[in-house]
């Protein structure tokens, strides 16, 4: 077999196994019984999403701390609040 026909193989098998491992799954957020909101986030530098589980409060926290970070970098360029 020639090197040609190796690399057709498995530039087919790899398509293959990529197409047979994407799942059906949402991204949508579900709640728990113990009020724990969980889903799918992507990582950075991952193509693999990661279940992360928060209460409503921390998720609200989160969000409050990431506009406040954009305010400030918005305010002084950078995200720590130094000018320098």
């Amino acid at each position: 077999m020639n090197i040609g026909n190796r690399i057709l193989i498995l530039a087919i098998s790899s398509v293959l196994f990529a197409c047979g491992s994407t799942s059906n799954k949402t991204s949508l957020a579900k709640e728990n019984t113990e009020g724990l909101i969980c889903k799918s986030e992507k990582v950075l530098g991952s193509k693999i999403p990661k279940k992360v589980c928060r209460t409503p409060e921390q998720m609200e926290a989160e969000m409050l701390a990431t506009q406040d970070a954009a305010r400030r970098m918005r305010t002084s360029g950078r995200a720590d609040g130094n000018t320098m």
